[in-house]
């Protein structure tokens, strides 16, 4: 099953919410599975950062398996215009295959993203006002579709840096709040910044967010 076999839900001005409140669904279900510890976890403890850490890798390794995709798809751009060797019907169902796949992947990392959200304690609220104040102050200076995928990528290392609590420190350390959530809004918004780069407005990313939300339900009920 993959998401081409699902229709999505209907679009409303609550897709944000609507976004959330799946995730959470998702969460409560995988939470036990995993052995969470209760969330929100604390950004002030070893243990806590521990998790938050897990899940910028789990968004950064979404962004890698995406950006491969928007590779492929510029290199058959590239062999397509260069030879002859290529159909335009062939040409049009594999850039189709390859942008698809391309915001798939960086839905999956939508979805890690949001659970890390909710893990850290904030909401769609929070995430809602951030996307409606999307202005300069949020974008480092991309310019390409490469460009973007790096300023998601930025912003959540800099994310993990402002965790100093490794597990063998005997010292730790404080968290600076103010920088810890300034920095994982900064990463919601680059990663919406992205898809929007790539051709993805919010109804399109709720059409792929909620088709793969009931792929990921069908592989719960199958124990995939």
């Amino acid at each position: 099953m993959n998401i081409n076999d699902y229709q999505p839900a209907e679009f409303t001005p609550n897709w944000l919410q609507d976004i959330f409140e799946k995730q959470q669904n998702l969460l409560d279900k995988y939470k036990d599975i995993e052995k969470m510890p209760d969330v929100p976890v604390s950004i002030h403890t070893a243990e806590g950062q521990k998790w938050i850490k897990d899940f910028l890798w789990r968004v950064t390794e979404e962004l890698g398996e995406s950006y491969e995709a928007y590779v492929q798809g510029m290199d058959l751009v590239a062999e397509y215009n260069a030879s002859n060797t290529i159909s335009s019907d062939e040409f049009v169902k594999r850039q189709d295959r390859y942008n698809t796949h391309m915001i798939e992947e960086l839905i999956d990392a939508l979805h890690f993203l949001v659970e890390l959200i909710i893990i850290s304690g904030k909401d769609w609220k929070w995430a809602r006002d951030l996307l409606n104040d999307n202005s300069e102050k949020y974008q480092y200076g991309y310019v390409s579709g490469a460009g973007a995928y790096w300023e998601v990528t930025y912003w959540l290392g800099m994310v993990g840096n402002t965790l100093k609590n490794k597990p063998w420190k005997k010292t730790q350390m404080q968290t600076d709040d103010k920088k810890f959530y300034r920095n994982l809004g900064f990463s919601f918004v680059a990663l919406f910044n992205c898809l929007a780069e790539l051709g993805a407005d919010e109804t399109e990313v709720f059409s792929f967010y909620d088709r793969k939300n009931q792929v990921n339900k069908f592989r719960q009920r199958s124990a995939y």
